[in-house]
C-alpha cells in the first residue's frame, strides 16, 4: 500500500513484437502472392501488403517513441492515450472519481481485466496487455485510492 505523498509510475508495455511480426509476415506473404499467383491471389497479396505496411508503420512508431507511463502523484495524474508515448491527459489527482478492474464486462476488443480510471468527464480504459502484469494495474488502483481517499478494494 502506498502513502499519500508517494508518486507511483507504471511503464506500459508496447506491442513492438506483434507489430514487427505482423509487418514481416504481411509484407513477405503479400509480395509472394503478388509475384507468383493469378489475379485473385494478387488481390489477396495487395491486401496483405497493405496490412503489412500498416503494421510496419506502427512498429516504427512504437520503436521510435518507446513506452508511455501511467503516473499517479499527490497533485497530478498523467493518463496516456495509448501504450506508446504520445498524447496524454494531465489531470489533478483530486478529479479522479474511481479506479477499478473490469473483468467480465470488458469490451470485446480489449484484453480482460481492463483497468478503468474514471474522471468527472470521461473514463480511461487500459487493457491487461498494456501492463507487464496485473499487479501493475492493482498498484495504480491502490495509488489512486490512497490519493483520493477512496476504498482500496480492487476486486470487481
Amino acid at each position: 500500500m502506498s502513502s499519500a505523498a508517494e508518486t507511483v509510475s507504471v511503464k506500459l508495455s508496447t506491442s513492438q513484437l506483434r507489430h514487427g511480426i505482423s509487418a514481416l509476415v504481411g509484407l513477405a506473404l503479400g509480395a509472394f502472392l503478388v509475384i507468383k499467383t493469378n489475379t485473385l491471389g494478387q488481390w489477396a497479396g495487395y491486401g496483405l501488403l497493405a496490412w503489412g505496411a500498416y503494421h510496419a508503420v506502427w512498429w516504427i512508431y512504437t520503436t521510435a517513441t518507446g513506452a508511455a507511463a501511467l503516473v499517479v502523484g499527490p497533485a497530478q495524474t498523467q493518463l496516456p492515450a495509448r501504450s506508446s508515448r504520445g498524447p496524454q491527459a494531465t489531470l489533478p489527482t483530486s478529479s479522479l472519481t474511481a479506479a477499478y478492474l473490469l473483468r467480465h464486462a470488458s469490451p470485446w476488443n480489449k484484453a480482460a481485466p481492463t483497468l478503468v480510471i474514471e474522471t468527472g468527464e470521461r473514463a480511461y480504459l487500459y487493457p491487461r496487455d498494456w501492463f507487464a502484469g496485473e499487479a501493475d494495474q492493482r498498484r495504480i488502483i491502490d495509488a489512486i485510492a490512497s490519493h483520493t481517499g477512496g476504498a482500496q478494494d480492487s476486486a470487481s
